[in-house]
């Protein structure tokens, strides 16, 4: 009796569900953009609409309170392709499916899922807002539950939606948080706060989970730093330059300007507590330099939109500029635990075409999850071998950097 070969066909839906069940963050982003990139490919770029914002009016007369709808977008880019090849025998294709699934495929897909789960850690150096002190030549070590409650209380003082809201921890803050709980009583820990691995919102959080792929920032501090030139609504509004720079300025650098404050989402009257921004593109080197940062500056005379105002005021030549971190000299580090709003973020998953017709080159798709995977098995007549592939394609965006806050650990 001849052998059965495994086809792609055969392994693709596995696969798919086991991307599903292992992607810890990109599970919890906003995923509902699928239908709009029909025909993308490699480089190309997406428009994604945000959501609209508006003002209330305390009068009855209203003629010079219309608001005008001008829609504002975000370009996404279709940027990640990630495969995972790798040979195989015809001894390996005729294993028993679900052994081959165990030997082969589970080792496979998850170097595939670290590799998502990894770039989508990475927006978290997109994240202006923190909770938590920066600690120097060492790493910040949070107060394990306190600090997640202040977090969540950082989320809410942001006016960001109470549903939805989750927490990626690097596994020595989770560590530590979970030892921080050792009071808590078993029947609590059977039935309600942690099962699964994940520790159920005990804190308001939907879901509190590690993640091995959290990032590490190391950054140098600065002494006297200040604006170079005064900014105005005809000025690039996330470019910046900076007078007095001591050292290189890292990705991912919080830092707040003197004069310029956050205001209220409601009113926009002024908080009181100055504006936090993030740089998203550094400098290297000392002197003055220019760095982009995020959130875009939008201030009430932005194209008479003033429901989108984020500050209080344009930032001016000679105001102090202070880069959160260490003393001057020392250098901070810490992990990028990341608090978040499923708005906060987007992924695109895009379907790939397929290379031929046939049970060898499969595709499987969940539109619900917003996840596509290409499974391919071919020859290599060079080596006389058989090689499998399996692809995902991709794209990552913040959306809004508002609605997410970094917990220092």
């Amino acid at each position: 009796m001849a052998n059965t070969f495994i086809t792609s066909d055969m392994v693709a839906p596995r696969i798919l569900m086991r991307v599903k069940n292992l992607l810890n963050m990109s599970n919890k982003f906003n995923r509902v953009y699928e239908d709009s990139i029909v025909g993308k490919y490699v480089g190309e770029s997406i428009r994604i609409k945000k959501p609209l914002s508006f003002l209330t009016v305390d009068s009855e007369d209203i003629t010079n309170h219309v608001q005008e709808l001008k829609q504002k977008y975000i370009t996404m880019n279709i940027d990640t392709w990630v495969s995972v090849p790798f040979s195989v025998t015809n001894r390996e294709l005729t294993m028993e499916l679900n052994e081959f699934d165990d030997t082969v495929i589970a080792p496979a897909v998850d170097r595939l899922v670290d590799r998502v789960n990894s770039d989508c850690c990475n927006l978290g150096k997109q994240i202006p807002n923190y909770y938590g002190t920066y600690a120097s030549n060492v790493v910040a070590t949070p107060d394990a539950f306190n600090d997640v409650i202040q977090t969540y209380r950082k989320l809410t003082e942001a006016s960001v939606p109470r549903n939805n809201r989750h927490l990626i921890l690097c596994p020595e803050t989770f560590a530590s948080l979970a030892n921080a709980m050792h009071n808590v009583t078993a029947e609590q820990i059977a039935g309600k706060i942690i099962k699964g691995g994940l520790m159920i919102p005990m804190s308001g959080f939907q879901s509190i989970e590690e993640d091995q792929q959290v990032k590490y920032l190391t950054q140098a501090a600065q002494t006297t730093v200040t604006v170079n030139a005064t900014l105005n609504k005809d000025s690039v509004l996330n470019q910046i330059a900076l007078a007095g720079v001591d050292v290189d300025i890292a990705v991912g650098t919080a830092f707040e300007i003197d004069g310029v404050n956050a205001v209220n989402y409601v009113d926009k009257a002024d908080t009181g507590v100055t504006r936090k921004f993030v740089v998203t593109a550094g400098s290297t080197g000392a002197g003055t330099k220019t760095v982009t940062f995020s959130p875009t500056i939008v201030m009430s005379d932005d194209n008479n939109n003033p429901q989108y105002q984020n500050v209080t005021a344009y930032p001016a030549a000679g105001s102090a500029v202070l880069f959160h971190g260490a003393p001057s000299g020392d250098t901070s580090s810490h992990w990028i635990n990341l608090a978040f709003h499923k708005n906060a973020f987007a992924m695109v998953c895009v379907p790939i075409e397929l290379l031929d017709e046939g049970p060898n080159c499969s595709r499987a798709h969940d539109k619900k999850a917003g996840l596509s995977i290409n499974v391919t098995i071919g020859a290599d007549i060079l080596k006389y071998r058989k090689i499998c592939r399996i692809d995902i394609f991709y794209g990552l965006k913040v959306l809004n950097e508002d609605l997410a806050c970094r917990l220092l650990g």
